[in-house]
């Protein structure tokens, strides 16, 4: 009978697991801005749809950020992760500069102005769209 050869995770694949992680929560965040962009072309939104895409946000900066933190080896107290959640675009600001300096402030920039043009860019191709579909 063979034994088991020991499967837990070398450090390596799980350091690999945690940058796929932090892509996908980058990659969501930019998903949760279209279907935003889209929701906004067929008018103002519900409290319930705003209390809900707000969570999502909040949600999804903070596990970015979290995850983020353990691979730059400065794990998040629990405390800061929950004042990160309450306050994520300031936070994300704080938390970027804090460990990428001046480069952290030039990603946040960059992230900013690219999640508003994503979120442009899909009320725009949603609205022509519908209009090309109504003619």
């Amino acid at each position: 009978m063979a034994t088991l050869a020991n499967t837990s995770p070398t450090a390596q694949q799980i350091t690999a697991i945690r940058r796929q992680l932090r892509r996908d929560f980058v990659i969501a965040m930019y998903l949760l801005t279209v279907l935003q962009g889209i929701s906004q072309t067929f008018g103002s939104q519900s409290g319930l749809q705003w209390l809900l895409s707000s969570v999502l946000y909040a949600s999804t900066a903070t596990h970015w950020a979290l995850i983020d933190s353990r691979l730059r080896g400065y794990p998040m107290l629990r405390i800061s992760q929950e004042l990160f959640f309450f306050s994520w675009p300031i936070a994300a600001l704080v938390y970027l500069i804090s460990t990428r300096k001046w480069r952290g402030l030039g990603l946040w920039m960059l992230t900013v102005f690219s999640l508003y043009a994503t979120l442009y860019l899909a009320a725009l191709a949603t609205y022509f769209t519908l209009d090309l579909i109504r003619r």
